[in-house]
């Protein structure tokens, strides 16, 4: 693993990797991450928590845990937790990408399985489809089953909503 800044080689992923902070390394070409602001002065957002928009902060975006039980547009989903995020500090969030060392042997979870935002506990994902008017798009894949090593490949992409939709009066 690089040091902050630093930049070095991964044979297994076959790219170069920069170190961003001491827990979050970015694949070059592999992943986009967004630094982001929790929200909360009291709570810490776990690694591996879908967050949504709730604001900015000088040029920073400020998170909290993503609400998909239709009070709110799945357009504020801004991605997964790829670090924990600290009471009023900043981290890293995977829009595109892998988010690893987290847990992913739930029941249920299999490799390639689809995950959403659970819209009955903010934050979490699970492998069960949402009825609407939860927001339904898969957010996510299961690529790595394990207790506290697993991995997602994360594809954070807003619904569509038919009204939306070009060319649909």
């Amino acid at each position: 693993d690089p040091e902050p800044g630093q930049i070095s080689w991964d044979a297994d992923h076959e790219t170069l990797v920069v170190g961003l902070d001491a827990h979050v390394n970015l694949q070059v070409g592999q992943e986009h991450v967004v630094r982001v602001k929790n929200q909360s002065t009291t709570t810490a957002i776990e690694d591996g928590k879908a967050v949504m928009f709730v604001g900015a902060t000088g040029d920073t975006v400020v998170v909290s845990p993503a609400s998909s039980n239709g009070s709110y547009d799945s357009n504020l989903l801004v991605g997964v937790t790829t670090e924990s995020i600290p009471a009023d500090g900043f981290g890293f969030v995977t829009q595109f990408g892998f988010v690893n060392g987290i847990k992913t042997d739930y029941a249920g979870w299999q490799l390639g399985s689809f995950l959403y935002v659970d819209p009955t506990s903010p934050g979490d994902l699970t492998n069960t489809q949402p009825d609407s008017p939860a927001w339904r798009r898969p957010v996510a894949a299961v690529t790595r089953v394990q207790q506290s090593s697993g991995r997602i490949l994360v594809r954070t992409l807003p619904s569509t909503k038919i009204n939306s939709l070009d060319d649909v009066t």
